[in-house]
């Protein structure tokens, strides 16, 4: 890498110097941060890729009055956008052929397509107001026809504004915008979908929004046979417990905002380990 060069990447919140020990990786202009100490760390916070900008000068760095502002912009939403269009353009790949379906982990672990496939999901977005949340609808909008879920329910404490921006999105399947005290009331919507999996994205909800929705799955006589995957986006500490787990046929897989990492259970370990999280 030329010395100047402008990288992009999640640097330690100090104004202290820092030294990064980078390794080359795919695609081109990709670094993967090696250090030692940082290995703990999530993916997302050691990969730094190069910009497209001249390199600047050691002696006396300077950026331009539109350079300060773009990389501004790009501090602020950059992740949030990035985290979103990971989510839908490769863990649930629109096209598993010419994208192939990554692990929430963004580990080697196996994702398959139908893993990855929404069209026979229910989609929920627990805190859909949330500015990942908003990102990750938008690219749900955007994908091509019958790759979308079966419907889209969005739960938040500000539905009106929530419904507004879904209806100018202008999306290919249903979508329902409710509050959080209106989800009993929607489970005979979703079980009327002719779905066999329900895909419960939370991006921060309320404390126990989830274990409520999963318990009133589990109750529910049609709901209650279908595969629930769970879906948890953000650095706050959640917990489901062991006996609701072992109780659904659930899959439960923790992604960090702004990158893939976590922790998935599945299988035999449902009823071996909690699933849980450790926020770095």
């Amino acid at each position: 890498m030329p010395p100047g060069t402008v990288i992009w990447g999640f640097w330690p919140t100090s104004t202290v110097p820092t030294d990064l020990r980078l390794k080359a990786t795919e695609p081109k202009g990709h670094w993967i941060e090696i250090s030692g100490r940082r290995q703990k760390l999530m993916n997302t916070y050691n990969r730094y890729i190069e910009q497209s900008q001249p390199p600047i000068s050691l002696s006396s760095p300077r950026f331009a009055e539109h350079e300060l502002e773009r990389m501004a912009w790009n501090a602020l939403f950059r992740g949030v956008w990035e985290g979103a269009y990971l989510l839908n353009q490769h863990v649930f790949s629109p096209n598993p052929q010419s994208h192939p379906p990554i692990h929430p982990l963004g580990a080697d672990v196996s994702w398959t397509n139908a893993d990855a496939d929404l069209s026979s999901a229910i989609l929920i977005t627990l805190s859909a107001s949330s500015k990942t949340a908003r990102s990750f609808a938008y690219h749900l909008s955007q994908r091509p026809n019958l790759s979308g879920p079966l419907g889209l329910l969005q739960v938040t404490s500000s539905p009106e504004p929530i419904s507004k921006a879904a209806e100018n999105l202008q999306s290919s399947f249903q979508t329902r915008t409710i509050s959080y005290s209106e989800v009993p009331e929607s489970l005979n919507w979703m079980a009327g979908r002719t779905a066999s999996k329900i895909i419960i994205v939370d991006f921060g909800a309320r404390d126990n929004t989830l274990d409520q929705l999963l318990e009133s799955i589990k109750n529910h006589s049609t709901l209650e046979e279908f595969n629930v995957v769970v879906v948890q986006v953000g650095n706050q500490q959640k917990a489901s417990p062991t006996a609701l787990i072992m109780s659904l046929p659930i899959t439960v897989a923790y992604i960090y905002a702004a990158g893939l990492y976590g922790r998935r259970a599945t299988g035999n370990e449902r009823g071996n380990d909690q699933a849980r999280q450790s926020s770095v």
